[in-house]
């Protein structure tokens, strides 16, 4: 009963974070980013409470993992010095190529494993409705260089 509890605890807080409005420019915080998030992909894919318990662990687990290797990537990225040598600058494409190819596998393997603990059709809504999110998410950034109003 106590986990019932919590996780109507739980759907509350993240409830309350979707409706939340916005005061004014605000520091992001990524535990509201991440409870947005939670909310809107409940929501959009008809997650029950048993659903989203088995859901999200694995859905944070695979994007705590992408995100380790496009840390790497990035660092990639910006370790080349200006004067590196095409041999240097091949060998940094190589590896990038071969991380991008590690994140695909991480997210195939996990998409399995949602798979196996929610139905597919639900997957593939969370899948959508992540992708909905960021698109606004990202329509409501100020353009680079300005200020919101």
């Amino acid at each position: 009963m106590g986990r019932i509890a919590n996780l109507v605890l739980l759907l509350i807080v993240f409830a309350g974070s979707c409706l939340a409005q916005p005061g004014g420019p605000r520091k992001f915080s990524p535990e509201e980013f991440r409870a947005n998030l939670e909310c809107f992909i409940t929501k959009h894919a008809g997650f029950t409470s048993e659903e989203s318990q088995a859901f999200y662990p694995l859905y944070h687990e695979m994007k705590d993992r992408q995100r380790d290797v496009q840390h790497t990537i990035f660092k990639l990225k910006e370790g080349l010095k200006p004067n590196a040598s095409e041999e240097d600058y091949a060998k940094t494409i190589q590896s990038i190529t071969s991380l991008n190819r590690k994140k695909s596998q991480i997210e195939e393997k996990y998409y399995k494993k949602m798979c196996q603990a929610v139905p597919a059709s639900k997957v593939y809504r969370a899948m959508l409705a992540e992708d909905k999110f960021h698109r606004q998410m990202l329509g409501k950034m100020p353009p680079h260089g300005k200020k919101r109003k």
